[in-house]
């Protein structure tokens, strides 16, 4: 088990919690801020408020994050975050569920110590239990007001309280595949995959879980329909399916040949095997894919200790410097339109005509109450 030292550690053990992934520098004490010690950030956003957030951020002089970015894109922020402001961004990773539980039961014992959290749909339980601060009023950076720099000419939001601000995308065909062992055209559709070939030959992320098992299940039932969805994984648990938590493991296992067919993989971890040529490829069927931020959602955390930092930190993640490179990191699509994602590779870019289902504020929702029914119904007791 991994250790963390100083204080947040010794939190970790008083209230029964898991220590994560990852834990960057101790974090500060865990205590709310003294009333009046941050100044609020002006409701009116101007150059001036801006220039002031800027300043009250480096005064404080830390933000910490919770998430579970990719390492790469962890690095990349702190580092740049340092170097350029001497802002300090300590990390404490881990799975978005982890990172929930963690929260709750800190918040639950009066403890306060994140200012930002990215996730993806688990971060709904914090933002029903009020963890979050609404962000309209708090992008106040004057480049991510310009209309220009967006599709829909405003930063797009995960959820309709807009407590969480997207940053990137991706899309997801849901099949990998060993371009070795699995010929062009062979899986034209998912139902190819309940034939007795490919018996013990499939490795799916787990549905049960967040992440993108539970994307998958969520699109398939939200495209076809109930009657659909439970033939179809009906018979798709009969398939001997291996089940992993671990995405990395998983794209080794398809690249190295060990299994042909990997169900729901990971954008990022996938980008990184094929730029190094490994015989992968995503296999886009006739039942589609989903496009979805995933865990790319930057929140504000209410009675952060670092509460300028925070808005700081969020908002230069919308500028077009830091989201480039948190964009990159994560070999994602960034939301602005003014960066060519030029480290994307082809494979992982939607292809035109394709059957493409948006994850919005009612795929979450769903994904939250009967998707994830559905998910613990045919695939609950596999992962026992």
């Amino acid at each position: 088990m991994k250790v963390c030292s100083g204080f947040r550690g010794i939190v970790a053990l008083l209230i029964g919690l898991p220590l994560f992934v990852a834990c960057v520098a101790p974090a500060p004490e865990a205590v709310a801020p003294a009333k009046g010690t941050a100044k609020a950030v002006p409701a009116t956003p101007s150059a001036t408020a801006w220039d002031n957030v800027v300043a009250a951020a480096k005064k404080e002089g830390t933000v910490v994050w919770y998430g579970d970015a990719s390492g790469k894109a962890r690095e990349v922020i702190a580092q740049a975050m340092n170097d350029k402001y001497g802002i300090k961004v300590e990390v404490l990773a881990g799975k978005g569920t982890e990172v929930t539980a963690r929260v709750l039961k800190e918040r639950s014992a009066g403890i306060y110590i994140p200012d930002v959290i990215t996730g993806g749909s688990e971060l709904a339980a914090l933002r029903d239990a009020g963890a979050f601060e609404v962000m309209d009023p708090l992008i106040i950076i004057p480049e991510a007001l310009d209309p220009k720099v967006w599709p829909d000419g405003k930063p797009h939001f995960l959820d309709k309280q807009h407590t969480a601000v997207e940053l990137t995308y991706y899309y997801q065909s849901h099949l990998l595949v060993n371009t070795d062992l699995v010929k062009p055209g062979q899986l034209a559709s998912q139902q190819e995959l309940l034939k007795p070939e490919w018996k013990g030959k499939i490795v799916l992320y787990d549905p049960t879980t967040a992440g993108t098992g539970i994307y998958w299940v969520n699109s398939l039932y939200r495209k076809f329909g109930r009657e659909w969805a439970d033939k179809f994984f009906g018979q798709i648990v009969q398939q001997d399916l291996l089940i992993t938590r671990d995405t990395r493991l998983q794209t080794e296992w398809i690249a190295r040949g060990k299994y042909p067919v990997a169900i729901a993989y990971s954008m990022s971890v996938v980008g990184d095997f094929l730029n190094i040529g490994a015989p992968i490829k995503p296999n886009t069927t006739i039942e589609g894919g989903t496009v979805s931020t995933g865990s790319a959602n930057i929140t504000v955390v209410n009675r952060a200790p670092h509460r300028n930092a925070a808005v700081f930190f969020a908002n230069w993640l919308l500028s077009k410097e830091g989201m480039q490179l948190y964009a990159e990191a994560s070999n994602y699509i960034p939301q602005r339109q003014d960066i060519p994602p030029t480290w994307v590779n082809p494979a992982l870019v939607p292809p035109k005509g394709a059957n493409i289902l948006w994850v919005d504020e009612e795929f979450i929702d769903y994904l939250n109450g009967p998707g994830k029914d559905v998910a613990m119904k045919y695939f609950g007791n596999l992962v026992k």
